[in-house]
Parts: structure tokens; sequence; C-alpha cells
């Protein structure tokens, strides 16, 4: 008993830790321990730390009521020890075992055998047979031979300790030198620090030596193998060889330690066997594999995109061949609508001859002359400035005036929003509207009639509106008239405003709407026909835009 722990065994192998209650001095079993084989002896370091000796060895036990007893089995110089007694001297641990008294610093963990040769009366004690004088540091234990008395200081261990060493490495059972694989060149393998092996080379035999003199063959060896997946401790033993077999690649760090012939522990020795992994499974058989994977996609990827340029190619150069159908459509288209103006403006010419009006019919035939080659130079044009396109329109309507007389008036609004330069429109969009405003809006009236071409920017859109309105008969009473012509020339605008979409929708990055017109008939407050309106959309598009489209 210390303190207020009592502690109990039984010859059934049980350990009870009992709390004792010091108020009314009753008794409490807080603990029972099975695994402890048969209790020999207790020593009490303080109220909370005893020292068990065992059957099955040294245990120390650290008491704890409120967060919990630990048990330790502590790791003695002789590896399957039974202790007899057990008694303390100072800061050593004393216990007799079969083979002598075996001691333990319980500060540094150090543990040292005696036997006969040491001075022992025998090898045979009695079972808890022991005792101790502190304040004399000695320690009594009763054998068959009688009482051995130990002082630890005056213990001379004449033995000197053992210093392991590697006496031979044997690889894929002797076929290859260990020499021929070491780091550092040596001819002595007791010097060999470090080796370095193919994997093919991963059978490798240690054979060690203690150095010990006195009894070699009761020192014992124990190991330690940490490799890239293990870390493996080899319990003491007496076989001086340490057989690895089936290394995987990587590095492993080998420690060895022994003891002489009293068990004192000497060590470590350390050795670093690297093995070395396949040629597969280097750096630049990686790096080689890289390249390899790296190649292929690149060269994957280069056929994919010459096959995919040749079909990009083979595309562009069809959209190039139908983008250039279209603008020959287009400028055919153009070219059609000139005719017709063409005939009319040499008739009036004629009138004017044979009405014997030369000066008319001189001048007329200039301003013809002059329109018919801005006429003839913008139709192989697809866009014009709306400057340029204005100002032939009001070539044309002068023309027509010369014809049909001073009745026709006309007026041009254009909003200052609107920057004429900058702005593009397809060339001679506008103009037959104009001309059916003439020929069948004004051109049924004796009185004549106003013309108004207005132009504005719609900004949300992204597009002009163009405006032809006319304060003619309007479309239901218009009479005579080349109705094939009108048909023929609306025919003409509507493809040219179809293919002028398709190009549009070929624009890169760029989404404007469709080009399209609408006619509008206008009605004075009786309900009567007073003209008709034109209102035509344009996309705002540039000629570099109109180019990317067919590039």
């Amino acid at each position: 008993m210390k303190g207020d722990v009592l502690l109990v065994t039984t010859l059934k192998d049980s350990f009870h830790i009992i709390r004792v209650e010091a108020s009314n001095n009753q008794l409490f079993v807080d603990t029972t321990l099975l695994g402890i084989p048969y209790l020999t002896g207790i020593f009490p370091q303080d109220d909370s730390t005893f020292w068990l000796g065992s059957h099955g060895g040294l245990f120390k036990l650290d008491v704890d009521f409120k967060r919990g007893h630990k048990l330790f089995n502590i790791p003695l110089a002789e590896a399957s020890v039974v202790i007899h007694g057990i008694a303390a001297v100072g800061e050593e641990l004393i216990m007799s075992t079969a083979s002598g008294v075996l001691t333990y610093n319980i500060n540094n963990g150090s543990s040292q055998v005696y036997s006969l040769s040491d001075g022992l009366l025998g090898g045979e004690y009695i079972f808890r047979s022991a005792h101790h004088i502190p304040d004399r540091s000695k320690a009594f234990f009763g054998g068959t031979d009688g009482i051995t008395v130990i002082s630890p200081e005056f213990v001379n261990n004449g033995i000197a300790k053992a210093s392991p060493v590697i006496t031979g490495i044997e690889i894929n059972n002797g076929e290859f030198d260990a020499r021929n694989y070491c780091v550092d060149t040596t001819l002595n393998v007791s010097f060999i620090r470090q080796l370095k092996v193919p994997y093919t080379h991963n059978t490798i035999e240690i054979q060690t030596s203690p150095l010990e003199y006195s009894d070699p063959k009761s020192c014992l060896f124990r190991y330690r193998i940490s490799g890239p997946d293990r870390v493996e401790f080899l319990p003491p033993s007496t076989n001086s060889t340490l057989s690895l077999t089936a290394l995987r690649e990587g590095g492993y760090d080998i420690s060895i330690w022994a003891t002489n012939s009293d068990y004192a522990w000497a060590g470590p020795r350390e050795l670093r066997i690297e093995v070395l992994p396949p040629w597969y499974r280097t750096w630049w058989a990686y790096v080689l594999y890289a390249i390899t994977i790296l190649g292929t996609i690149g060269g994957v990827l280069r056929y994919r995109y010459l096959k995919l340029r040749e079909v990009e190619l083979a595309e562009l150069d069809k959209a190039k061949a139908e983008a250039h159908a279209a603008e020959t459509e287009t400028s055919i288209l153009r070219l059609q609508m000139n005719p017709h103006f063409i005939f009319n403006s040499l008739n009036s010419i004629d009138d004017y001859i044979i009405g014997e009006e030369p000066l008319r019919a001189h001048d007329y035939l200039v301003m013809f002359a002059e329109l018919i080659r801005d006429i003839l130079h913008r139709s192989t044009q697809p866009l014009t400035r709306l400057d340029r396109e204005v100002d032939m329109l009001e070539k044309y309507i002068e023309a027509e005036r010369m014809r049909v007389g001073e009745q026709l008036k006309y007026h041009i609004a254009i909003d200052d929003e609107v920057d004429t330069i900058s702005t593009w429109i397809p060339t001679m969009i506008l103009q037959p509207f104009v001309e059916n405003a003439i020929w069948h809006g004004i051109g049924h009236r004796e009185e004549g009639g106003t013309i108004v071409l207005s132009f504005r920017i719609d900004e949300d859109r992204e597009e002009i509106v163009a405006t032809v309105e006319d304060d003619g008969v309007g479309r239901t009473n218009a009479r005579g008239g080349d109705r094939k012509h009108k048909s023929m020339a609306m025919d003409i605008t509507r493809q040219r405003l179809a293919l002028l979409n398709e190009r549009i929708r070929a624009l890169p990055e760029r989404t404007p709407g469709d080009a399209r017109y609408e006619i509008i008939d206008l009605k004075d407050q009786d309900g009567r026909s007073s003209g008709t309106r034109i209102v035509l959309y344009l996309p705002l598009i540039y000629p570099e835009d109109y180019e990317s489209s067919s590039d």
C-alpha cells in the first residue's frame, strides 16, 4: 500500500487496483487487470508510479483515478525473463531471475545482466524473496545457495561492450560482389556504408558480428529495417545473419544492434541500401515517354489541323466562288435596271429633236451622258457612300424633270446624326423606288407632285432608314405604265436584298438585322389615296465588312 492506493495480486493472474477512502477507511476496487502473468514483486517509486516484477517481465504502472491508469511493458537486456523478486537501490531496480541478477535504471532505461562470473552465489532464487535497505544501498535476495547481497556501486563489469560490425554481404546468394556496388570505393566490406544495386539484385544477406570474445554465442542481435513502404523491427535473437529477399525499388536503412555476454546493448551500425528502378521507370524514361506522348498528340493535332485547314480552304474557295457569283449576279441585277431608264431618256431626246428643240436636246444629252457614266461606274461597286448615292439620285431626278416637266419637285432630308461620308449603302438600291414614284405615282397627275427622300439612323438596331415618299395617285389608282418593268424592278430589288442578307449573315463578330423594305399606302382625311411611302431598312455595313464576308 502506498498513500491511498492499495495493489492486490492473486494466484490466478488477476491484479486489482484499490482506492482507499481515508475518511472512513473503506476500500473500493477501481480496476482489475488480467493481462499480467503472476506478480512476484512490487516496488513503489512514489504515490502514483509502481514497478511490477512478474513471470512476463518488468512492468511500469502509472495510477491516475481521474484520467485512467497506464501500464507499460519495459524491455530489458534479457529478452524473455522471469522475475523472481524485485528490490531497489537508489535509481536502480534489481531483479533476481532464473539466470542471475538483472538491473534496470529507472532514469535512462539502461539494463545490465549479472551471472556467476560476476560473483553471484548461484543462479536459483526463491520467488518473492527480495529485500532492500535504501540507506545502506544494498539489496538482498534469498536463494537455494544462501542470501545474495548486491551493492550496485561496487559491481565492476569487466566485459567489454559489444561493437556490431558487418563481416560479409552476399548479393543474390553470392553471385555478385557487394564492393562493386559500393558508393564509396572500399576493399573492406566492414567499411561499406551505402550500396546501390540494380533492381534484379534484390536478394541480400548481411552477416554481422558483435566483436565479443568472452562468450560470443550468448550475444544477441536486434535489427531495424526502414523501407519505402514499411518500418520493421526484428526481436532480439542470437541470429547474426539478416536476410533481405525480394526488395522493391527504393531506399532501405538497416540498423544493427548487438550485446556482449552481459547483454549490454551497443550500436547501431547503419547501412543504406538503394535498389535502383528498372530503366523503364527511371526519370529519363519518363521524359522519353512524355516526349513520345506529346509528339504523338502534336502529330495527331497537326494532322487534324491540316485536314481541317484543307476543308476550311475548300469551303473558303467555295464561299469565294459563291460570293463572286453572287456579286456577279448583283452587278447583273444592277445593270438590268438601266435599260428602261436609257430607253426612256433616248425617247425624250428624240422628242426634243423632232420638236426642233436642239438646245434642250443638247442639255438633256449632256446630263444623260454624265448620269450614264456615273451609273456605269457605280454598277461595279457593291457599296457606295451615302453622299455619292444622293448626288446620283439628284442627277437622276433632274434628268426626269427635263423629260416630265417642272411640275416634278423633290426634297431630300438628311438627319444631322447621319454622316453621309462614312455611311455606306448598296449602290443604286433606291433608284427603282424613286423611278416607280415618278412613273407610277406623280407621272399620272397632270399637276405633277413632290418626291421626298429622307435618311435617319436607328442606333438601337444599327441600321439606316431610308424613306421614298410621293404624293401621287397611289398604287390602287395607277394606270398605264410599264407594269412588267415595275414588277421586274421590284423583283430585282428583292433579289439584291436577299443577296445582301446572305453577305450580312457571313460577317464575323457582327449580327446586324436583315435588310428589308415596306410599302405604305397613304390616305387623306377622306380615306382617298394620297401617295405611297417606301421605307427601306439597311444594316450599317462598310466596305471592309463586305469584303471580309467573301475572303
